[in-house]
Parts: structure tokens; C-alpha cells; sequence
């Protein structure tokens, strides 16, 4: 079973850090342990890491659902806002800083992101794999459509 409860959703931000031994600091930007990799990982055929770069303030992004992917989303510059939505109508907002990392949007979430800075910048992680020319790969739905699954779901 999916965990789409957006209540689950874990936020932290990796800019804190230690020294190590040569005197460089250390930034840990993602660490998974293996019950939360493989959650995360499972059944998908795929991994990818992708940047979306100078997203623009007041742009808005998104606007999807994914039946599969689940994605980790990790602000990089900037300030983005996201607006979640579940199958059961649960909402939530969240404004995220540079930094800031959200582990993970689950499948069957509507999600939209709209720039808060100049230039944000964001870099996601997906348990998919996509090639634009091959549609088997595809796993991106309209707010349309998300909106049909949400009339037809049972109470």
C-alpha cells in the first residue's frame, strides 16, 4: 500500500555541517537508511536526478501527478512555495528555503511549486526513469486527471 498521508511528509535542511578531519566542512545534503531507501527506491525500474534552474519569482511549475514516481525535492537557491494535495482533499502548504528538503512526495499527490526568489533553484530525485521520446516511460498526469481520481475514490 502507498502512503499518501501528506502528514508523513519528513522536511529538514542540509545546510548544517561539521568540520572533517582536513578542515573542510561537510554538508550531508541526503542520507537514507535502508528501510528508507528501499521504501523509497521500490518496484520502479529507475533513478534519476534532475535540476530545474532560475526558476523565476511568481513561476509557477508542476501542476502534476504521478501514479509511480515518488520524488525528493531539494532546494538548492532560492525560496519555493509548494502546494500538495492528496486524493482525499488534504492540502498542504509548504514554503521552503534554500536548503530544505522534502523526503518524499508520494505518489498520487497533486503538486505545484511556484518560485519565491529570482533564480531558485531546485534539484529532484525520482525512483523513475524518462525519456521524452518514449511514452512507456511517462509518468506525469494533469491536475484534470487528478481531479477525476478524487470524484471516483472511494469514502
Amino acid at each position: 500500500m502507498i502512503d499518501t498521508d501528506l502528514d508523513n511528509l519528513k522536511i529538514w535542511n542540509y545546510l548544517e555541517h561539521h568540520q572533517s578531519k582536513s578542515g573542510a566542512l561537510i554538508s550531508v545534503i541526503l542520507q537514507l537508511d535502508e528501510k528508507q531507501f528501499e521504501d523509497f527506491y521500490k518496484g520502479n525500474g529507475g533513478f534519476r536526478i534532475y535540476r530545474l534552474t532560475n526558476i523565476p519569482d511568481g513561476g509557477i511549475g508542476a501542476k502534476e501527478f504521478h501514479k509511480f514516481r515518488k520524488e525528493i525535492i531539494i532546494i538548492e537557491k532560492g525560496k519555493v512555495e509548494w502546494v500538495l494535495e492528496d486524493l482525499k482533499g488534504g492540502i498542504k502548504k509548504l514554503i521552503l528555503n534554500e536548503g530544505d528538503i522534502i523526503f518524499y512526495i508520494p505518489p498520487l499527490t497533486l503538486h505545484t511549486y511556484i518560485g519565491k526568489d529570482n533564480s531558485s533553484e531546485m534539484t529532484v530525485i525520482s525512483n523513475t526513469i524518462y525519456f521524452k521520446d518514449n511514452a512507456q516511460t511517462h509518468d506525469t498526469y494533469s491536475k484534470e486527471e487528478f481531479m477525476k481520481l478524487q470524484e471516483t475514490k472511494p469514502l
